[in-house]
């Protein structure tokens, strides 16, 4: 069997995994919340990952680099989402109020 059916094999064995157990944890934590820690708890293992090895397998130190930003910018997205809904929770009741008040 070659590499490139076996890494797409534990892709979706891994790809259906996570999306069961993120199920659970969107119900209790939410979606947003949920993301960001599972985006930062990856960024920290691969950035440790990384670190820790001496020889970076099948690929380019760039290509690495450049997937390690990838996480890291969505991580920052899901960030500032986490940020805006809730400052868009705080602010949208008294929006509304101001609004509907108008004559």
């Amino acid at each position: 069997m070659s590499l490139a059916i076996t890494l797409g094999i534990a892709s979706a064995l891994f790809y259906g995994t996570t999306d069961f157990v993120s199920h659970f944890a969107n119900k209790t934590s939410g979606v947003l919340r949920t993301m960001l820690y599972s985006q930062l708890f990856l960024a920290c293992i691969l950035s440790g990952w990384l670190f820790f090895t001496t020889r970076i397998p099948i690929t380019s130190p760039a290509t690495w680099s450049v997937l390690i930003a990838s996480d890291f910018t969505i991580l920052l997205f899901v960030f500032i989402a986490h940020w805006l809904s809730a400052i868009f929770r705080l602010f949208l009741p008294w929006l509304l109020v101001m609004v509907r008040s108008q004559p």
